[in-house]
């Protein structure tokens, strides 16, 4: 029981029962989300900073994973740049 009990104070996704079983299965769906999550990060960094290391399948797998902005996100996104390239230039 020691294992449930510090299991269940260190997992993020998992959950126990009315009994105080955990079920780890969801955990190996917490770590398989939070490899995917972290290997997302990388490929957007690599795309920043080194694209012609990215192999075939890390930019099929970036692409699947883009989405369309809407246009008051983009707008957003342009004050927010603007602003601060103004703060950059002092303009």
């Amino acid at each position: 029981m020691p294992y449930v009990l510090s299991h269940k104070i260190n997992c993020a996704a998992g959950f126990n029962n009315s009994q105080g079983v955990h079920f780890p299965c969801t955990c190996a769906l917490y770590e398989r989300q939070t490899i995917e999550r972290l290997q997302a990060k990388i490929d957007a960094l690599m795309l920043e900073y080194c694209p012609d290391e990215m192999t075939e399948e890390q930019m099929a797998n970036w692409a699947r994973h883009q989405q369309p902005v809407s246009a008051k996100e983009q707008a957003k996104i342009e004050a927010a740049l603007t602003t601060q390239n103004a703060e950059i230039t002092g303009g």
